[in-house]
């Protein structure tokens, strides 16, 4: 057994080469323990990467989430309706899994095997979750998906152990015993220390370090009712993982299920029914490569590492074929995609600000903007002052940003002066000398950039800012045209949306007014 000290050296050695925490973790860690954060918040975390966004509304039209399948088209939605902590988790989840399948550093292990389990335990984690009514069962689903992360560290670490302590479970060894009797700890304390040293959040952290329940009696509950959650998924995936959706009525599962976390029988045996076409169906949606031979095919990539590209082939695989066939989708194609997905997800909106951020999302993504900042226009203050935004690190950035709208210069001066759009193809020029305001630019910071009314009740309330990826390349006056398309629409709900608001907020004053009455008629009996 290795010594305690020999231990240490190995973890700190291998700290050096250990994938970092993913930057995208960090951000959205910070923005769920930020009390002033917002869904745009999350929404701008997702947009920021292309391939994230991709298997994010894959996810959320997916048969998994059968009651919003095939309506989701925005991020904004999939929040809305998928709720922030289920996106916060999936986001979490996937910058985990692509960390790790993505080092160099990490050799020798089967990925595929171990994002199976993974999966496997996150999805029947949350089922039972469910089932239990805890309060937050994504939690359950993220705490499952990373709960062996230690066996990861352990096959690193201790190379040579790591073969024969595999052999020997996959024989029927006990997991904990065999790792503590050959290399003096375990993946549980080891998935610890990696959880800690990336300061994931602490309820996740009872799941990694208890989920075997070592030092628990049977029958006992736990302190937490997330590592019971997540040791019950362990089991259950183990009796599941062959692929049959029944199980034996004699295993100790039943009896379990019902002492640690109130589930009954039946409850057990619908999970086992669904657990397998559920692993499969997000295994393809979130790129995940795993075990089964056909989740694999469905959705590409090497099985050999379990690296997976979302879309298919690898960029070394797309054929010449596929490229050309890329490379005639026209412009104005993609515009007229992009118009009829906004129009849907803006039809289906139900607030103004739900509006707003659709809007926002669709013209940033649809037309590749590097940056959509929404102002609204404080008349009586001449500011205009940042409200939403994408392309930017966060939203209170954006809320920082205030414009004082001149009587005699300024960009959007005259967009709220004339109520037309102004595309400025380069402000240095001296064309735009009667206009420019240096003061203004500064908080616009581009030299092409184009700026958009949005009219509510005959009033320029809003104004939106656009500019491209490179700050110096002027916006195509097509994008232009259906952007202010979509914003035509967008007017209309707004104002629809506005009138039902005052509607219910009316109907609420007569029934309180009503209520009022009666009472006071009463009293007077």
């Amino acid at each position: 057994m290795i010594t305690d000290e020999r231990i240490k050296e190995k973890l700190e050695g291998f700290s050096a080469s250990i994938p970092s925490v993913p930057e995208i973790i960090i951000r959205v860690k910070e923005i769920s323990e930020d009390p002033k954060s917002s869904a745009a918040d999350l929404a701008n975390i997702v947009l920021s990467d292309h391939h994230l966004t991709t298997r994010i509304l894959k996810l959320a039209n997916s048969a998994y989430y059968a009651e919003f399948s095939g309506k989701v088209g925005t991020v904004t939605q999939a929040i809305v309706l998928m709720g922030f902590r289920t996106v916060r988790n999936v986001v979490m989840s996937i910058a985990i899994h692509d960390t790790f399948t993505s080092s160099k550093s990490i050799k020798d292990f089967d990925f595929k095997r171990f994002w199976t389990k993974s999966l496997g335990c996150g999805i029947i984690g949350k089922l039972l979750a469910k089932a239990c009514r805890y309060r937050i069962p994504e939690e359950a689903f993220i705490a499952g998906f990373i709960h062996d992360i230690g066996k990861v560290v352990i096959s690193q670490v201790f190379r040579t152990e790591y073969s024969r302590i595999d052999k020997l479970i996959e024989a029927g060894e006990d997991d904990i015993s065999t790792e503590r009797d050959l290399i003096g700890t375990d993946h549980c304390a080891l998935g610890h220390w990696l959880g800690r040293k990336w300061n994931m959040p602490s309820q996740l952290l009872s799941p990694i370090q208890f989920h075997h329940r070592v030092g628990i009696s049977l029958g006992i509950k736990s302190k937490s009712r997330l590592v019971d959650i997540i040791y019950l998924a362990h089991r259950l995936f183990g009796e599941v993982r062959e692929g049959n959706n029944e199980i034996d009525r004699s295993s100790n599962i039943y009896k379990e299920a019902e002492t640690l976390a109130g589930i009954p029988a039946e409850a057990i045996d619908a999970i086992a029914a669904n657990a397998w076409p559920s692993i499969l169906d997000i295994s393809s949606e979130l790129g995940i490569c795993i075990e089964n031979a056909a989740a694999a095919d469905t959705i590409g990539g090497s099985p050999e590492n379990g690296v997976v590209h979302p879309f298919g082939p690898s960029p070394a695989e797309i054929t010449v074929e596929m490229q050309q066939m890329s490379e005639q989708l026209s412009s104005r194609e993609r515009q007229l995609s992009v118009l009829r997905e906004a129009s849907e997800c803006i039809r289906q909106a139900g607030s103004v600000g739900e509006i707003l951020q659709i809007v926002l999302e669709s013209i940033f993504r649809g037309f590749e903007m590097g940056r959509a900042i929404l102002f609204e226009i404080d008349k009586e203050s001449s500011i205009a002052r940042g409200m939403l935004g994408f392309g930017v690190q966060s939203q209170d950035q954006v809320r920082r940003m205030q414009i004082e709208i001149k009587d005699s210069v300024g960009f959007i001066r005259a967009v709220v002066a004339n109520g037309s759009p102004v595309n400025v193809l380069d402000a240095p020029s001296k064309i735009y000398d009667s206009d420019r305001d240096p003061v203004e630019l500064e908080v616009i910071n581009s030299s092409a950039f184009a700026l958009l009314p949005i009219q509510v009740n005959d009033e320029i309330g809003m104004v939106i800012l656009l500019s491209s990826p490179d700050s110096d390349e002027p916006i195509d006056e097509g994008k232009l045209e259906s952007a202010q398309t979509i914003l035509s629409q967008a007017e209309i709900a707004i104002e629809k949306a506005m009138l039902m608001e005052k509607l219910n907020a009316a109907r609420g004053q007569e029934v309180e007014s009503l209520l009022d009455t009666a009472f006071s008629q009463q009293n007077e009996s």
